[in-house]
């Protein structure tokens, strides 16, 4: 953290081993939590910060870590002192969808919503993915999946809209 008591975007030195993978940290907005939350983002994770009790913490860490890199943070809320299996299942569902639409939802909403007018102009579209769409890791299957599902609806887009 720096001096005055924000989040550094950049840190000389760090590495960037946790790109393309997401991190659900419970209790994710203050103490140690909140700790291991700055570290994995500064490591270039994508962070869901879970909180129960904290939201306003939690959603004040969520839009500083978004404004050092956007949509790299979100919030999920829930008591996991009851109901714990549904609570969790909960909380992993609402993580899940949130990556799904940070890796899929911004190409197509974007995609649909330039289509008429790139199509006046002959403009273009340029969506990106990784060679993890086409030889897919166990360890980031949720990731693989997203960027293979883009590729797919860039070429039917593709075939779609264009000349």
């Amino acid at each position: 953290m720096a001096s005055n008591n924000k989040t550094e975007c950049t840190m000389p030195g760090t590495c960037v081993w946790g790109a393309g993978r997401v991190a659900l940290v419970t209790g994710g907005a203050r103490r140690v939590g909140r700790l291991i939350t700055l570290a994995l983002h500064r490591h270039h994770y994508n962070v869901i910060i879970h909180c129960c009790s904290s939201k306003l913490l939690a959603l004040e860490l969520a839009a500083e870590l978004n404004s050092c890199r956007q949509d790299s943070a979100h919030v999920i809320t829930g008591d996991l002192s009851q109901n714990v299996g549904e609570t969790t299942r909960r909380m992993v569902t609402e993580a899940e969808q949130k990556t799904r639409n940070i890796n899929l939802g911004g190409g197509v909403d974007h995609t649909q919503a330039a289509a008429p007018h790139l199509q006046k102009v002959r403009g273009n579209i340029v969506n990106v993915a990784d060679i993890l769409a086409e030889r897919p890791t166990s360890t980031l299957n949720i990731y693989c999946t997203t960027k293979a599902t883009l590729i797919m609806i860039t070429k039917s887009l593709a075939i779609e809209l264009g000349p």
